[in-house]
């Protein structure tokens, strides 16, 4: 499972068992997630909640066409 975070809970989340910077995209704090390790399933569902709320969090991009 691949989710969103601050580059500085990735820090921290990385330090972790069966948690890494995603490909491609964990430059900008996108961690992915082993869910084959055990203490890793309660965490995730705290990761999900905190990743929907940095996601919208995020400004709208303004349409090209105005």
């Amino acid at each position: 499972m691949t989710v969103r975070a601050t580059l500085e809970e990735q820090a921290a989340l990385i330090q972790l068992a069966g948690i890494s910077p995603a490909p491609y995209v964990g430059r900008h704090g996108w961690v992915t997630v082993d869910l084959s390790e055990k203490q890793n399933i309660e965490m995730a569902f705290e990761l999900i909640d905190r990743s929907y709320d940095l996601i919208l969090a995020k400004p709208k991009r303004k349409s090209r066409v105005e």
